[in-house]
């Protein structure tokens, strides 16, 4: 990693949940708050997972999707064509 935040990486992977773990310091944020304030974390969540539920909420991630305001934040599904 460069000295930008936001610099070429070689991989960069985000930990949303682990299990029902609640941490919240200077180091870690579990579970991530952008699972409640993006419509691009949580709907694949709701697709995903959609029985399974926020340990902060107690809500399914289905039942979270169901009432978060999509207009907000519209998304495009994309279809990628398979390739051989």
């Amino acid at each position: 990693r460069g000295p930008s935040r936001f610099c070429s990486r070689t991989i960069d992977l985000d930990l949303l949940l682990y299990g029902d773990l609640l941490r919240h310091d200077t180091e870690l944020r579990i579970p991530r708050p952008e699972i409640t304030e993006y419509a691009c974390v949580l709907r694949p969540l709701a697709e995903l997972a959609p029985g399974q539920t926020h340990p902060q909420t107690g809500l399914s991630y289905a039942e979270m999707w169901k009432r978060f305001d999509s207009r907000t934040q519209p998304l495009t599904r994309v279809i990628m064509p398979l390739q051989d």
